[in-house]
């Protein structure tokens, strides 16, 4: 499935990432915590952004420094959140 945008909003103080598709659906991403980052796996899924092959954004939110989507493998792609003192 291509990724073809990312979004960052939040909303009722809520970090949302949406992940644009002109087609299918994308699978549950695989979570894991390293220290003050929250790392999401996406399986089947590849990135497709107009800009490039990454996607950043620097303190989106108050609690949030970075995040960062990119391609990891040829099917997988990752989400990084990382909390400025805790994971988001």
């Amino acid at each position: 499935v291509k990724v073809t945008g990312v979004t960052v909003t939040q909303d009722t103080g809520e970090l949302q990432i949406i992940l644009e598709t002109p087609t299918g659906k994308l699978s549950q991403p695989t979570t894991v915590r390293e220290g003050s980052t929250l790392v999401a796996d996406v399986q089947n899924a590849v990135l497709a952004l107009p800009s490039g092959e990454a996607f950043r954004v620097a303190n989106p939110t108050d609690g949030v420094e970075l995040v960062t989507v990119e391609a990891r493998s040829d099917n997988q792609i990752q989400i990084r959140i990382v909390g400025k003192a805790e994971v988001p």
